[in-house]
C-alpha cells in the first residue's frame, strides 16, 4: 500500500480556508472558485503572474464573487 497523498502546509492552509469560506457563505460544497481564490490570496507568485497578465487582485476577487453569485442562483 502507498503512503497516500501528502499535501504541503500551504496546500492544507488553502483547503482549510476554502472550506471556511464556503461554510461562511452557507454553501454546501467547496468548489473550485473557493480553492482558486484562497490559492490566489495565499500565493504572491500567483498574484504576480495574474497581475502580469493584466488581472489586478480586486478584479480577480470580484470575478470570483460574481461566479459564486451565479452558482448560488442555479442551486
Amino acid at each position: 500500500a502507498g503512503s497516500g497523498t501528502v499535501f504541503s502546509a500551504e496546500a492544507r492552509a488553502v483547503l482549510v480556508h476554502a472550506y471556511l469560506e464556503a461554510r461562511a457563505g452557507h454553501r454546501r460544497t467547496v468548489g473550485p472558485v473557493e480553492i482558486f481564490l484562497q490559492a490566489f490570496e495565499h500565493d504572491p507568485v500567483l498574484q504576480e503572474a495574474l497581475d502580469g497578465a493584466g488581472l489586478i487582485p480586486d478584479h480577480v476577487r470580484h470575478v470570483a464573487e460574481w461566479v459564486r453569485t451565479q452558482e448560488s442562483l442555479h442551486e
